[in-house]
């Protein structure tokens, strides 16, 4: 079960499968967390264009800082903010939580709040021309760091 953190915002979510036990994934998404809240550079949220709904082939990557709190076990609150110019780019309050599924796999979960800055200049622009970015992006963030965490289970059990 997801605890909320109230903030101001639009919901959004983001879901994978790990095809390890959560047993084995639980330790292993501690750490990779802990690295990614430690680089200094910070983590890169990126969106394709053709996500979008853009005719061109490129990515846009926003360096962000994140922030994570353990709330128990099986949950992380997380905060992503850009890491220059803050005050021109969205944020995100969420949790985000690792649940089993099965015996031999289990499921990443994101679901927070996405506030866009520049009011109601800011709500049209992300509405229109960014439509969809805040999910692709979070979604590619949860992929990266499912990936991760069943690469590491995968390469311990190899030794």
């Amino acid at each position: 079960m997801l605890t909320m953190i109230a903030t101001d915002g639009f919901d959004v979510s983001a879901t994978t499968a790990i095809r390890v036990p959560v047993l084995l994934a639980l330790p292993t998404l501690g750490g990779v967390l802990k690295e990614r809240a430690q680089q200094p550079e910070g983590v890169v949220l990126q969106v394709e264009l053709p996500e979008l709904r853009i005719p061109f082939h490129a990515t846009i990557g926003v360096p962000v800082l994140t922030k994570i709190k353990g709330l128990d076990r099986h949950e992380w609150s997380l905060e992503m903010r850009a890491a220059t110019n803050p005050s021109v780019y969205p944020t995100f309050h969420g949790v985000l939580a690792l649940e089993p599924v099965g015996a031999h796999a289990c499921e990443l979960q994101l679901k927070g709040k996405y506030a866009v800055p520049l009011g109601p200049l800011g709500r049209a622009i992300d509405a229109t021309l960014f439509r969809g970015a805040a999910v692709a992006s979070l979604q590619r963030f949860v992929d990266d760091v499912a990936f991760r965490v069943a690469e590491r289970v995968r390469a311990s059990q190899v030794m």
